[in-house]
């Protein structure tokens, strides 16, 4: 229930921002098979 309750906020507040479920979902297709350090060092400085 709990990570149900997660879920749940999570899209709203999603919604709240404008930002689409797909994007994120994009992201992290995007990032699997990618060691964390390796993702983070990948990232922009700016």
């Amino acid at each position: 229930n709990e990570v149900a309750d997660l879920v749940f906020h999570t899209l709203v507040m999603l919604d709240r921002l404008g930002i689409s479920h797909n994007a994120v979902l994009e992201t992290l297709a995007s990032r699997q098979g990618i060691s964390g350090l390796e993702e983070k060092a990948s990232r922009n400085h700016s």
